[in-house]
């Protein structure tokens, strides 16, 4: 069993850029499963995630 020396909690966001990282991980499950055909475009579809997962 692996021992952890440091737990980092980024409670602010200022060590990870949640939002960037978001956005690119959604624009590619936009093009992975073809989702154009339900949203135009990529910020039709992550406005939408945005606002559902609030």
């Amino acid at each position: 069993m692996s021992s952890y020396k440091h737990i980092f909690f980024d409670l602010d966001r200022t060590l990870w850029d949640f939002e960037q990282n978001m956005r690119l991980t959604l624009m590619g499950i936009y093009d992975k499963h073809e989702l154009k055909s339900a949203f135009p475009d990529y910020d039709t579809f992550i406005n939408s995630f945005v606002t559902h997962n609030e």
